[in-house]
This record gives C-alpha cells, sequence and structure tokens, in this order.
C-alpha cells in the first residue's frame, strides 16, 4: 500500500470481528476497451489453419483467433500439407516462414504445384528473413506477413479480411 501512496488500517474486536480500510490515492485512470470485435464481428466463422513449429506462438495465435474461428494447430509444414491434402477446405493458412523440416517456402512452393487455389490464403509469419532464399521469397511472393511480435488486431484483421 505504501508502494501506491495509500494506507492500511485494521480495526479489531474481540467477538465481534475485524475491520480492514484500504486508502489508496484518488487518480484518473483511462479504461482501455476490450479488444475490438468489430473486424470479425461482420465476417462468418472460418476456418484457420496455424503452422508454426513454436508451440508458444502457435497457441498465442490459437488464443487470439479461436473465439471468433476454428483454428488448427500443425507444428511442421510437412503436417501441414498432409492435413491440407485430406482437407483443403481452410479459410486461412497462417504459416511460420522459417521451420526446421518444412519451411513455409516449402509448404508454399508444394501448394502451388498441387493445390494452387490454397496459395492465396496463406499468411505468412516471421521473426526475420535472414537467408538469402527468405529474402528472395519475400520480395517474391505477394502474399502477407505478420512480423513477430504481432498484435492481436493486426491479426484479426488480416484472418477476417481473409475469411469471406
Amino acid at each position: 500500500m505504501r508502494a501506491l501512496g495509500g494506507t492500511l488500517e485494521c480495526q479489531s474486536e474481540v467477538g465481534r470481528g475485524s475491520t480492514f480500510s484500504v486508502t489508496l490515492p484518488s487518480t484518473t485512470v483511462v479504461a482501455e476497451p476490450p479488444p475490438s470485435r468489430v473486424e470479425t464481428a461482420a465476417c462468418r466463422r472460418g476456418r484457420v489453419l496455424i503452422v508454426d513449429d513454436e508451440a508458444q506462438v502457435a497457441a498465442a495465435l490459437r488464443r487470439t483467433l479461436v473465439d471468433d474461428h476454428e483454428v488448427c494447430i500443425e507444428t511442421s509444414g510437412s503436417a501441414a500439407l498432409a492435413l491440407l491434402a485430406r482437407d483443403p477446405g481452410f479459410d486461412v493458412i497462417l504459416c511460420d516462414l522459417m521451420m526446421p523440416d518444412t519451411t513455409g517456402m516449402d509448404v508454399f512452393e508444394s501448394l502451388s504445384a498441387e493445390q494452387p487455389t490454397l496459395c492465396e490464403r496463406v499468411v505468412f509469419i516471421t521473426g526475420g528473413t535472414f537467408t538469402a532464399r527468405a529474402m528472395s521469397f519475400r520480395d517474391r511472393v505477394p502474399n502477407r506477413f505478420l512480423d513477430k511480435p504481432f498484435d492481436t488486431q493486426s491479426v484479426r484483421r488480416v484472418v477476417s479480411g481473409l475469411v469471406r
């Protein structure tokens, strides 16, 4: 309480109980509005596939989107390609650009050859394009890229723009 400039007082009476009083200085608080669902409210509930080898990133994206969309997670590019071969009905594919086994670039190139209609649904997630291949890919491919760290509103806005 002292660190906040306030006080804590206790009055106690045997057999009757105790009363604690907390006093804090007055301050102006500007409440931030809750995260807006304006962008997603107008669109239908979509299906989103998150492809990321970092479980924490995938979980954060899932938490951001699950209230408005059906969300699936795959932790490798090869697993995502296998899923998409069985079930191509995703509205949005959020795909990490750099993964150890099959990169997002590999996923995109495979989709280009085998399921080209899915390519426009891919949004890449990246912590940076450090290799010559990644820089060339980013310059060449017209898809959206979300740079880490990304904010939840940007993710929602991008996804709602692709869910039609």
